[in-house]
């Protein structure tokens, strides 16, 4: 299950594929959300591209989201404020 819910919000586990042709958010790999995003994994582009496309998809703030786990790794753990967990499942459409 990639989404757990803390006492200071919802963690969210991710694994990235930078550099891909089409942008978005491609299903359940593992336990882990996957994502496509077109930036290069370096200076921290891919992260940012992580955080505007979970942004979006959620509808919330940029802000609202923290990487707090694998900076510089294909598999990410982001943190989550200002949602449920239901509401993060179904804008994810995750169960």
């Amino acid at each position: 299950m990639p989404v757990e819910k803390r006492k200071d919000g919802i963690v969210l586990r991710v694994k990235v594929q930078p550099k891909a042709k089409k942008e978005g958010i491609v299903g359940i790999e593992g336990d882990r959300l996957k994502l496509k995003v077109n930036a290069p994994p370096e200076k921290g582009k891919a992260n940012a591209a992580c955080i505007k496309l979970l942004a979006k998809a959620l509808g919330i703030a940029k802000g609202e989201i923290e990487l707090i786990q694998g900076q510089t790794s294909r598999e990410k753990v982001f943190l989550l404020k200002g949602l449920g967990i239901e509401e993060v499942k179904r804008r994810l459409g995750v169960s």
